[in-house]
């Protein structure tokens, strides 16, 4: 089935969709990037780990809320202890996003690949 919404952002085939529009977007890109300034990022396999202090455990929940309702493509799992949250972000090879598009860069943010 191929939606031709123009709202939507194309994924590869077999892919779900972004619910968001670029200029929708931009926005909730600009909180990511700002609340992963106070975190520290690294591989863990397949996936990706931010852990950030407590004071911005409430911002990351709002976030990864927000993302379950519109990035289908993303596996965000989040993990409280007493230093704050761990965030590990992992994505199923064949719903990847098509490169390029404004939901491959979320991803890219998401999973530490900010450059290129």
């Amino acid at each position: 089935m191929t939606d031709q919404n123009p709202r939507l952002l194309p994924l590869m085939e077999t892919a779900g969709t972004c619910s968001h529009d670029a200029d929708e977007l931009r926005p909730r890109l600009g909180r990511w990037e700002e609340l992963l300034g106070h975190a520290r990022g690294r591989p863990d396999g397949p996936a990706f780990v931010w852990s950030l202090p407590a004071e911005h455990t409430d911002e990351l929940s709002a976030l990864v809320a927000a993302e379950r309702e519109c990035c289908s493509f993303l596996d965000l799992r989040v993990y409280h202890d007493a230093a704050g949250a761990r965030l590990r972000v992992g994505v199923d090879p064949s719903r990847r996003p098509r490169p390029g598009g404004p939901a491959d860069r979320a991803l890219r943010l998401l999973t530490g690949h900010t450059s290129g």
